[in-house]
């Protein structure tokens, strides 16, 4: 890599082409979607729903004016093909979308390293064997879970995992830079025993747990994006005053240099994952409101 003159580059992250989220309230949010050349992060506890929003995007980079192809490197087994299948019927104007999307399982850290080597090779052809379209796309779905049982907690190995954190995210973003594709990898969390948090790193809450992203600030310093999805339980009355627990789903942007912290609630359905307009809600439940008291008025004698 050479230096460069800085006049002619993107001066934020908000000039640079964005992979859209497929819903209109989740773009928003993003201001267009998630950024290429970038590296971000999606985190999240199990089940909330950080690998729904990554399969999502291998069809929506399918979409004009990207139409790229996408590879998806697991290390959460197994891989939810029956849920994949389930979102390429919601693309019926893609022809054959499946083709334009390549897995591969993960193992271990060192085999990342193999799969990298492999996936620069495919990004300078500009495409693949079985599909003509150039990738945009790449994901990696966990990172975390290729480092879970390798390591240790004494100081040599936490100073060898920092240093394939560095490595690994530097090669990404160099790939990401020197490609044009938008790297997404996911994370899991740990739970805060402490208040104040991880060192210098945020304590976040989900399903009423604090909670901090896991790798720790090594890996927090990589990442260029990092969004946080969490849920909330809310208390609800349900027939007879029986009391219910209802499940809310937010997603919020942590850190990212061209947006700021802001949250957004969202749904996962057969079709996708689907953002929910706030304002819309309160007016509809508002009208809900207005609308039974007029009428417990009128039944009035």
């Amino acid at each position: 890599m050479y230096p460069q003159n800085p006049l002619p580059l993107p001066l934020t992250l908000t000039t640079l082409p964005k992979i859209s989220l497929g819903c209109p309230i989740l773009d928003h949010l993003l201001h267009g979607g998630v950024p290429m050349n970038t590296l971000t992060e999606l985190v999240a506890e199990s089940g909330v729903g950080k690998t729904q929003l990554c399969l999502q995007l291998l069809f929506i980079t399918q979409y004009p004016p990207l139409s790229g192809a996408a590879v998806y490197l697991h290390s959460e087994l197994p891989f939810p093909f029956r849920r994949l299948h389930q979102l390429a019927l919601q693309h019926p104007s893609l022809q054959n979308p499946l083709v334009n999307v390549f897995i591969e399982p993960l193992y271990d850290a060192h085999q990342l390293f193999d799969k990298m080597s492999k996936l620069e090779f495919m990004l300078s052809r500009g495409g693949v064997v079985s599909s003509h379209l150039p990738v945009k796309v790449v994901v990696i779905d966990s990172i975390a879970a290729l480092f879970r049982s390798e390591y240790g907690n004494n100081r040599e190995d936490l100073m060898t995992r920092s240093k394939m954190f560095f490595e690994i995210s530097s090669r990404l973003k160099a790939m990401a830079v020197k490609y044009g594709v938008a790297v997404v990898v996911t994370n899991q969390v740990v739970d805060v025993m402490d208040s104040d948090g991880v060192g210098n790193s945020e304590c976040l809450v989900s399903s009423g747990r604090r909670v901090s992203p896991a790798l720790g600030l090594s890996w927090t310093h990589c990442v260029n994006v990092r969004l946080f999805l969490y849920r909330q339980y809310e208390r609800v009355v349900g027939e007879g005053e029986s009391v219910e627990f209802e499940t809310r789903r937010f997603i919020r942007v942590v850190f990212a240099p061209h947006l700021p912290d802001s949250s957004c609630e969202f749904v996962i359905k057969r079709e996708g994952v689907i953002g929910i307009d706030q304002h819309r809600m309160i007016q509809e439940k508002c009208e809900i409101v207005h609308n039974a008291g007029t009428l417990l008025r009128a039944l009035k004698p």
